[in-house]
């Protein structure tokens, strides 16, 4: 039996966000979780709140974002993902059950522009 595979893209699940940051730290090596080489590439976790959404499905909700770079983000800058405002660089977005059996997405990039 094959099992389904999604291709999701960050654009998509991004785009139409307002956030603002909420926390933004390094990363911290787990054995527990065997990421070593994750937290090598993507050393920073960014969290965010959405604080409005084109879909009005995701108000209110958190999530983070593992990224290589944090160059100008800082606790309580608000902005907008959308082509003309911030964009995640080279954006990676996967799906892992947790031990518990939950789903959960992972969301990484190199770094959040905002122009």
């Amino acid at each position: 039996m094959m099992s389904l595979k999604f291709n999701l893209k960050s654009e998509s699940i991004l785009n139409g966000k307002s956030v603002i940051v909420t926390n933004l730290q390094q990363r911290k090596v787990s054995v527990q979780y065997n990421n070593v080489k994750d937290v090598k590439e993507y050393p920073y976790i960014l969290g965010l709140a959405v604080t409005a959404d084109i879909e009005h499905i995701n108000e209110g909700r958190t999530f983070t974002i593992k990224l290589k770079k944090v160059d100008g983000l800082k606790q309580g800058m608000m902005f907008t993902f959308d082509k003309s405002q911030a964009k995640l660089i080279n954006g990676k977005v996967n799906l892992w059950a947790n031990r518990a059996g939950f789903v959960q997405v992972s969301i990484k990039g190199d770094e959040i522009i905002n122009e």
